[in-house]
């Protein structure tokens, strides 16, 4: 696990927050995306354990 989260730190970085522009929603589609592609990272280190 601790592998995992050193992979994901390395190649998905948590972004610096910006001001939203246009109201709350930037934000939550930021971290969705994040959240998308670190199951997809996790899915495929897996994938390629087995």
């Amino acid at each position: 696990m601790k592998l995992q989260a050193k992979l994901i730190e390395k190649y998905f970085p948590e972004k610096e927050v910006q001001p939203p522009t246009r109201g709350n929603n930037t934000k939550k589609v930021d971290d969705s995306q994040r959240t998308a592609a670190i199951i997809a990272a996790i899915t495929e280190f897996n994938k390629n354990k087995s």
